[in-house]
């Protein structure tokens, strides 16, 4: 513990150090339609990535606004460094910042924008609640969970047993890349190093960034997700290593990268019993768990590489129009590929005695394999091929500015045990799909934008699967920032991850013929950041689902389900008071099959001050999480999936955090004591059953960037 005490002092004490020594130099970040110039540490950070892609706000389709009589030539700074990254692929509005940021659509080379996160409050927020007003979860940083927001819930497509760490995961696809006049380093920690030791919890993020060149950049990123838990039995360790470097050449765009995931994690499979937190007030490091020595660890190792090469096609235009067009303009034609080699394995380990009884009982004393001691395991190889040609017929800047088509081929190989591999050696189970893929995508200026996606399977497991999405934005101007409106819709057909077809395990086991499944779904939203105003409804309607029943084993159900979604965000602010909401209001037309909560609620109320002008800004309020009564999930360690339960409903418990934070020139610092209210107005603070929500503590972090 003095360890832990002596570690977090120090940063502070860098982080301090670092303030005094520098003055900030704030990356040249353009300021985009809903920034708000307040601390960190609440619902005021930066929209993420993915609300920028399904808003489809300014930032992700700006565009060159004109042509001059002769391309401007590339400006340089006092040291002699290009002012902006000359390329096809990014604007100039973009290619001008100091620090830009992006992911990248795998299927054709295409950047999304992001923007710099200079506010970093949300990393002090656990990160399930990062993206969602609350999620199902198994009470420690680093566990199983599962988002309350049906729309955000995001499945691995052909490892069941991942889905519930999707929240953790770097994968190719959800990757920051960024291109900088300036290395940045960021480090950030959160955890009660003060607790003892049997409750530690530790959240840990480092990044650095350069580029090597003005078009070369390279990075690594490290995250840390873990803790002791609060009953006995239970531990979580997560790791997360990412290396990265992409390219932004004039015509040449490339990025690649390895990402390691680690989760190695003791479960307990719950309390036995609710009742010694309704009714009673013991330690609940002394509370009886179900198992005692289970373990899971998952481990996922990707190689991944993406290219493309943009060929303008000037011929076809009279050589005194081309020689006016801008980079990126004019009629270009781009030729890629991608590449992604992914292993990922699980392995469920447990030793339960002959005379445990509790352990035995837990799992309907079935044994399959072994009287005492569970090995489970799967494990999965990737590889991943596509190539693919992309047309701009005219300009960046037009209704009809990308047309694109590509064809990608998908091995994968699976290995779970068998009863039949009792009589023959064991083998893998190989599928080798084709597939065919499409885009369009426009925009008129800065009102109106659209894109469309299909992919057809053609041939393997996955024959016939189909998905087609499109989405589109409208921006108005009547007011300063403008009013935004979006809409979405998603045809999404599949067939179910092969494991969820055979799987034999110690303790559980299935053998089933599932069809494919089919989720139609349309969203709608506003966006008016002048009233820092967000409103979303959603409507999917499910067909033949498959879902894990009360008895934890897959289940395809012959039902028609509905989902109903509506949320809004909206800041309040009045002198120095700060009031910032998120509600989330659901249906689900079988509960049985998708539970859901009908509301949850996060708020935030906070007040701001500067206390000393441009170097100290300080928060002091509370943050207050809830959610109705509902049958929330079990999870079931064996299996590897939260599952259904109508054993009793989980909810109505209003979880309230309290704070403190500082932002001083570059560090901010947080306070805060978790679950200060706990006890009222009942004990009822579960977040699945028979998993409790963090008791109160108190917690602490600390956040910087490096740049200069």
């Amino acid at each position: 513990m003095r360890y832990r005490i002596f570690t977090f002092l120090l940063l502070c004490f860098l982080a301090c150090a670092t303030a005094l020594a520098q003055e900030p130099k704030q990356p040249v970040v353009r300021k985009s339609a809903g920034d708000k110039q307040q601390l960190p540490g609440k619902s005021q950070s930066l929209n993420t990535i993915k609300e920028q892609s399904s808003n489809n706000t300014e930032n992700k389709n700006k565009t060159h606004s004109g042509h001059s009589e002769v391309p401007p030539a590339i400006a340089k700074d006092s040291a002699g460094k290009p002012e902006r990254v000359d390329s096809y692929v990014f604007n100039d509005d973009i290619a001008r910042d100091r620090i830009f940021l992006y992911q990248v659509d795998r299927y054709f080379n295409m950047p999304v924008m992001g923007r710099v996160d200079t506010l970093i409050g949300d990393r002090f927020k656990d990160i399930i609640y990062r993206k969602d007003v609350g999620a199902t979860f198994l009470g420690v940083s680093g566990s199983a969970a599962v988002t309350y927001n049906y729309f955000l819930r995001e499945a691995h497509d052909y490892m069941y047993s991942l889905t519930p760490f999707k929240a953790y995961f770097t994968t190719p696809d959800n990757i920051l890349f960024y291109n900088t006049r300036t290395p940045f380093t960021r480090f950030t920690y959160s955890g009660n190093p003060f607790a003892n030791r049997q409750f530690e919890e530790s959240n840990i993020e480092a990044l650095h960034t350069q580029n090597i060149t003005p078009e070369w950049n390279v990075g690594a990123m490290y995250r840390y997700y873990g803790g002791r838990g609060l009953m006995a039995n239970e531990a979580t360790d997560n790791r997360l290593f990412t290396l990265f470097t992409s390219y932004s050449g004039k015509r040449y765009f490339a990025q690649a990268g390895y990402i390691y995931n680690g989760i190695n994690n003791r479960l307990n499979g719950g309390m036995t019993d609710d009742a010694f937190v309704l009714d009673t007030t013991m330690d609940v490091r002394t509370i009886p768990t179900n198992l005692k020595s289970a373990k899971d660890v998952i481990s996922t190792n990707t190689f991944f590489a993406t290219q493309s090469l943009g060929i303008p096609l000037h011929f076809l235009r009279k050589k005194e129009v081309a020689d006016t067009l801008r980079t990126g303009e004019g009629t270009i034609v781009y030729f890629g590929n991608s590449l992604e080699y992914t292993t990922a394995k699980r392995i469920y380990t447990d030793n339960i005695a002959l005379d445990d009884s509790i352990g035995r009982a837990y799992y309907n004393d079935q044994f399959y394999i072994d009287p005492t001691t569970s090995n489970d395991s799967i494990h999965s190889t990737l590889f991943d091929a596509r190539v693919f040609v992309t047309l701009q017929p005219f300009a960046s800047d037009f209704i009809i500015s990308k047309i694109g088509g590509g064809i990608g081929y998908r091995y994968l190989s699976n290995y779970a045990f068998q009863q039949s591999f009792y009589l023959r050696p064991a083998h893998n189970n190989s599928q080798h799909n084709l597939f065919l893929y499409a885009n369009a995508s426009g925009n008129f200026k800065q009102y109106f934008s659209w894109s469309g996606f299909a992919r057809y399977y053609f041939s393997g497991y996955n024959q016939n699967d189909l998905l087609i999405k499109g989405n589109a934005t409208i921006s108005l101007y009547p007011i300063r920032q403008g009013i935004h409106l979006w809409g979405k819709f998603t045809i999404d057909s599949r067939m179910p991850d092969s494991y969820l077809q055979s799987y034999y395990g110690n303790h559980i086991q299935w053998n089933n013929n599932f069809g494919k499944t089919t989720e139609t779904s349309i969203q709608a939203g506003v966006n008016i950041p002048l009233w820092q105003l967000r409103l979303s409804v959603g409507q999917s309607i499910l067909n033949t689902p498959v879902f894990f029943n009360t008895n934890a084993l897959p289940e395809q159900s012959n039902a028609l389900i509905s989902i109903f979604s509506a949320t809004v965000e909206k800041d309040f602010k009045a002198w120095l008071v700060h009031f910032d909401n998120r509600l989330l209001i659901q249906y689900s037309s079988n509960q049985d099959i998708v539970p859901l909560p009908l509301a949850a609620l996060n708020s935030s109320i906070y007040l701001e001050a500067e206390i000393v002008k441009n170097v100290l800004t300080a928060q002091i309020g509370g943050d207050i999480y809830f959610n109705t009564k509902f049958h929330a999930y079990n999870y079931h360690p064996a299996a590897g999936a939260f599952y259904n339960q109508n054993i009793r409903e989980i909810g109505n418990y209003p979880n309230i955090d309290a704070f403190i934070n500082l932002k001083w020139k570059q560090a901010t610092l947080f306070v805060k004591m978790v679950n200060v209210g706990q006890g009222w107005p009942d004990r009822d603070y579960f977040s699945a059953l028979h998993y409790i929500k963090p008791e109160r503590a108190l917690k602490l972090g600390i956040s910087w960037p490096f740049y200069l």
